[in-house]
């Protein structure tokens, strides 16, 4: 399914109008569906569908294995997107967790226990060029300009996941549905976002057990708070070398890489 379509438009400049064609981003309903039930509702772009549900249920805390995901079938319409997924049945009891309790800590549940990607450390330039990579991987954006990328690293830089939607939570989703297709979660050590970071977005990145979640924007408080507590170095406002290092600036190696360089004022 295209991720475009040609509108015409008035295209205004000061006094003058001119009749164009532009492109927009295809935007649908999707509903993720198990056994009848529904279990999210959104609004996405119609590509990498698939990698959108497996990765909205691996943030959720829903699926943590290959195993625990039985089979997906997305049934596209000419207005929206169904996906009905089938399950194990300890991903349908944490599905019954959360129907009963939904501030329930299913990502507790699951992953109390496991290990984190090897600790990392990452200079400036590192996490430019991992920003640059993902931007070069853009199509929809350069065509449209309505939606966001997100793309997942590992600690040497090496991308291994890409995706664009119009939603900044979908996009990352996206690459994280990816990379578990791909059997690689345990690599993943740092997202890149082109959208701000919200407390939405940090929370999908504490659930994978990241070290480091950057963007091009700010971050909101509540994202900053979040990332404190659960240990994930935040960066915002990453471009031309210059950064905000929210949270946990010890992962960030300095040209001065003495230990108190950030209490000396380095950065």
């Amino acid at each position: 399914m295209d991720e475009t379509i040609a509108r015409r438009i008035h295209r205004v400049n000061q006094a003058c109008s001119e009749n164009e064609s532009d492109l927009l981003a295809v935007e649908l309903p999707l509903t993720i569906e198990s056994e009848g039930r529904t279990i999210l509702h959104t609004q996405c772009s119609p590509g990498m569908v698939g990698e959108l549900v497996v990765g909205a249920l691996y943030t959720e805390g829903i699926i943590n294995l290959s195993s625990d995901i039985r089979g997906v079938i997305i049934d596209r319409g000419e207005h929206d997107l169904r996906a009905r997924v089938g399950l194990s049945p300890s991903s349908n009891r944490l599905l019954d967790i959360r129907a009963k309790k939904p501030d329930a800590d299913i990502i507790g549940l699951v992953r109390p226990h496991r290990q984190p990607p090897p600790e990392a450390r990452f200079t400036p330039s590192m996490l430019n060029t991992m920003m640059r990579t993902m931007e070069g991987k853009q199509s929809v954006f350069p065509q449209t300009g309505a939606t966001h990328s997100a793309a997942l690293f590992d600690a040497h830089g090496f991308m291994l996941a890409h995706a664009e939607d119009l939603g900044r939570h979908n996009a990352l989703d996206k690459a994280f549905g990816a990379v578990f297709a791909a059997g690689d979660t345990h690599k993943a050590s740092v997202a890149m976002v082109t959208s701000r970071i919200s407390y939405e977005v940090c929370r999908k990145a504490v659930s994978a057990r990241l070290r480091c979640l950057a963007g091009i924007s700010a971050a909101t408080s509540m994202a900053v708070d979040w990332a404190e507590r659960h240990d994930l170095t935040l960066v915002g406002r990453l471009r031309g070398g210059r950064m905000n290092v929210y949270c946990h600036p010890e992962r960030i190696r300095l040209k001065d890489d003495s230990q108190d360089a950030w209490e000396n004022g380095v950065a």
